[in-house]
């Protein structure tokens, strides 16, 4: 009698031993207050103005809260799906990341460029410069010319500037001045980069 009732409370324990097994490998971790290992990574960006990119990060959990800063604004728009480029820059964004009681931090970088190159026209008096056309609010005007590599950085090179119809163009003081009567055209020839642009001037005057 003795030996079945040993054996009935080994079995038993036996019994209870393995549902509380089965109850910590067929439950989720969350749920029997077990905290999963959060692995993650951040990789730095480059992409051009306009541009999205989404696959940017890894975490290994997929409930963890993820909060974005950056340490200038106006250079990319980013959220937990995707980074879009703004303006050309670069930028340092700062990740905390929000699991189980865990607050941890990560940093990466963000590079926004433009094309290859590309132009700007200061215009110091006797117009404006708007969506790539030169318009004159006089029959003289000064400018400066500036090109820019993808990075934003500025590139120094000889320029040959012709005129359309009758226009005039020199340099003087640091300065072109275009003087002319009527709209036109100009073309700018970038020596060194193998580069032409093309200016609509438009007269309002």
């Amino acid at each position: 009698m003795k030996n079945k009732t040993m054996y009935l409370i080994s079995g038993i324990l036996i019994a209870v031993s393995l549902v509380i097994v089965l109850v910590f490998v067929l439950l989720p971790r969350e749920s029997t207050g077990l905290i999963r290992p959060l692995n993650y990574s951040f990789e730095n960006v480059e992409l051009k103005v306009g541009e999205s990119k989404t696959d940017f990060y890894q975490i290994s959990v997929s409930n963890a809260l993820l909060t974005f800063s950056v340490d200038q604004e106006g250079i990319i728009e980013i959220d937990n799906e995707h980074i879009k480029g703004l303006k050309a820059g670069n930028v340092v964004v700062c990740v905390e990341i929000n699991h189980n009681s865990q607050v941890l931090t990560e940093e990466f970088n963000v590079t926004v460029y433009q094309d290859e190159y590309h132009l700007e026209i200061d215009v110091v008096q006797g117009g404006e410069f708007k969506d790539g056309s030169l318009i004159l609010s006089s029959s003289i005007c000064d400018f400066n010319i500036f090109i820019y590599d993808k990075y934003d950085n500025l590139v120094v090179c000889k320029l040959n500037i012709v005129s359309s119809n009758d226009a005039e163009i020199s340099f003087l003081f640091r300065l072109y001045r275009l003087t002319t009567e009527s709209s036109c055209i100009l073309t700018i020839e970038a020596e060194e980069i193998n580069l032409i642009y093309t200016i609509s001037v438009i007269s309002l005057y």
